[in-house]
């Protein structure tokens, strides 16, 4: 038997399959420092952050002792909690999990920065098979509700993505009653998906809306516009908006949220309790604000003590004998230890599943006999080199490249690269930025959201991001419950030119013919230039060296008078167009006599050349 089915026999078997068994929530802050704006990336570093680095996909992440990871999207500070089960008083625990956050980064920041909330994401499990058809159902029916409960009037949408084994949810940042609401509508909608997509269970679906979403680029995803998503301003209008059907119909806003809780109240079943209801009902029934009607509130409340997490507790150092158990690499998927023993090295992986019985068992001490008796056995060059070989628990010899071990996101063209882990680039969420979007006839046009004078006040206050892409307004695909945009113009073949420009190679052949035809022209210019420099150089050796050139009067003067002319050479030399050229071919003067035939070397002429009179003559 080997060292790793005798692992997974020591562990047991851990039955994980449950529809949105986990739930997950992240937190992003924005920082600034005397009104200016401060790059998290720029400090995480320096910080007396309490935990590891330990995530191969994030370079900035830190796995803290209470089970928190803390890391730079950018340039915001996020904060994620460890994977919550979904049971009662879930929302009561995603609450003190982000108070608790909050509070941490207050504890590690100087006192002189400031935060400012910035984001929210909601994670619930799904299939890895199921995601995007979850993430596209899921848009159709609750995330437009999901608009109307966590964003803010001045927000611009939210974003539904499938992630790996999980759906995701973005949008404004969400605290208090409206995380709580938010947060029970989303549990519930996403497990009445998941059941829908799996069983084909729709008698408990929302109607289905006729939305018009735009692709999210940067990572595999759907963006509902409050402008775009209806052709209108789901903001503004608020309850009273009056929603489009896929079946056709309208129904209103108010009507539409009622029917939504109905049906997250019942995908939620016996797994809530009436506490985690509570916030969605007075919120749905009007006793407490939609997110648009208030524009949100950052306030938070204390931090509560937060239960031990074994996403912590993996952090601590172990001995076991002559064992020594510590944390080499960790996610949320899996975690990897490294075991070192007297006489060699060895590493442990556990999935998720796994990881608390593993804990227990190690403290326990019934993983010693196995752990022991793999590293004594001899090196095999087991390697851990995959992402699939993380989903079981096992032992190797050696493992490959940490970020080979990461899992493939939805969309992404490359698996287990560092581009599919890190985290991605994405539009802020606090104000819209002109987006491109399809017009009348399929014109792009801009498409930006008025937000009023608080708007602009914070628009004006905001800095202008990096590397955020655009969004284009293009649907994924024509699912279901989409109402599809006109398709954009179609883009010329390679090797056409476009309409209205000259070709590339029509370009190309006119620049080289005028470079020739310049070219042409300057030696034509050089020649006749050289002629003249010629005849200048045969009258000047004519004199003696100790008699000054003569010059014409378009030659440059000299200082002294000439002492000779030799008037029957100007008689026969051409128009001179470049005095100074001719001034700089004058040869130097010499004592003998220049032969004739060395006149000839100097430059080409047409002219005959003169009779020389004897040395002395006048």
């Amino acid at each position: 038997m080997s060292s790793s089915v005798a692992l997974t026999r020591a562990l047991g078997a851990v039955d994980d399959r449950r529809p949105v068994g986990l739930l997950g929530l992240e937190h992003e802050y924005e920082l600034s420092a005397d009104g200016e704006p401060v790059d998290f990336r720029d400090l995480i570093h320096d910080l007396a952050v309490p935990g590891l680095r330990l995530d191969p996909g994030d370079t900035n992440a830190y796995r803290c002792t209470s089970g928190l990871a803390v890391t730079a999207d950018d340039e915001e500070a996020e904060v994620a909690s460890p994977p919550l089960p979904l049971a009662a008083d879930f929302t009561e625990q995603l609450q003190d999990w982000a108070s608790a956050g909050r509070a941490l980064l207050d504890d590690i920041l100087p006192s002189s920065i400031t935060l400012d909330g910035y984001s929210t994401h909601l994670s619930a499990a799904v299939a890895l098979d199921d995601a995007e058809a979850v993430a596209d159902l899921f848009a159709a029916t609750f995330a437009p509700a999901l608009m109307l409960v966590l964003d803010r009037a001045s927000s611009h949408g939210v974003f539904v993505r499938p992630r790996h084994s999980r759906l995701e949810l973005c949008c404004e940042y969400a605290i208090g009653h409206r995380l709580r609401a938010g947060a029970a509508l989303f549990a519930g909608g996403a497990r009445a998906c998941v059941l829908a997509v799996t069983d084909g269970l729709n008698d408990g679906l929302p109607p289905s809306l006729a939305v018009r979403p735009l692709v999210a680029l940067g990572r595999c995803g759907l963006e509902l516009d409050r402008n775009v998503t209806f052709g209108f301003d789901l903001y503004a209008e608020g309850r009273e908006a009056v929603l489009p059907l896929r079946a056709g119909g309208r129904i209103s806003a108010q009507r539409y949220l009622e029917e939504t809780w109905r049906s997250a109240r019942s995908g939620l079943a016996s797994l809530a309790s009436t506490g985690d209801l509570l916030a969605a009902e007075r919120v749905v029934g009007g006793s407490l604000p939609l997110g648009i009607e208030v524009n949100g509130d950052n306030r938070s409340a204390g931090p509560h003590p937060l239960p031990p997490s074994p996403y912590g507790a993996l952090l601590e150092k172990r001995h076991r004998g002559a064992l020594t158990i510590e944390p080499e690499l960790a996610t949320w998927d899996f975690t990897v230890f490294r075991l070192r023993g007297a006489h060699r090295t060895g590493f442990a992986c556990v999935p998720r599943s796994h990881l608390e019985r593993f804990l227990t068992a190690l403290d326990a001490g019934e993983l010693d006999i196995v752990l022991a008796a793999f590293l004594q056995a001899p090196y095999a060059g087991r390697t851990l080199a995959a992402f699939a070989q993380t989903q079981e628990p096992g032992l190797w010899d050696e493992v490959g490249r940490p970020t080979d071990l990461l899992p493939p996101e939805p969309g992404a063209e490359t698996v287990g690269s560092p581009a599919t882990a890190m985290k991605a680039a994405r539009p802020g969420f606090g104000q819209r930025r002109p987006s491109a979007v399809l017009a009348e006839g399929g014109t792009p046009a801009a498409a930006a959201v008025d937000t009023g004078t608080a708007g602009a006040e914070a628009a004006a206050t905001r800095r202008d991001r990096v590397a955020k892409p655009p969004i284009v307004a293009v649907p994924r695909r024509a699912a279901p419950g989409f109402a599809v945009p006109p398709p954009p113009p179609p883009i010329p073949p390679a090797g056409e030119p476009t309409p209205g420009r000259p070709g590339r190679r029509r370009a190309v052949i006119i620049a080289v013919v005028v470079a020739l035809v310049l070219l042409v022209g300057i030696a034509l210019a050089l020649v006749l230039a050289g002629g003249g420099g010629g005849e200048k150089v045969r009258t000047s050796t004519s004199t003696s060296s100790s008699v000054p050139e003569t010059t014409s009067s378009t030659e440059l003067p000299t200082s002294a008078p000439p002492a000779t002319r030799v008037p029957t050479t100007r008689a026969t030399l051409p128009p001179v167009t470049r005095p100074t050229i001719v001034a700089t071919t004058i040869a130097p003067p010499v004592t003998t006599r220049v032969p004739p035939t060395s006149r000839t070397t100097v430059a080409p002429t047409t002219v005959p050349p003169p009779t020389v009179p004897p040395r002395g003559a006048p």
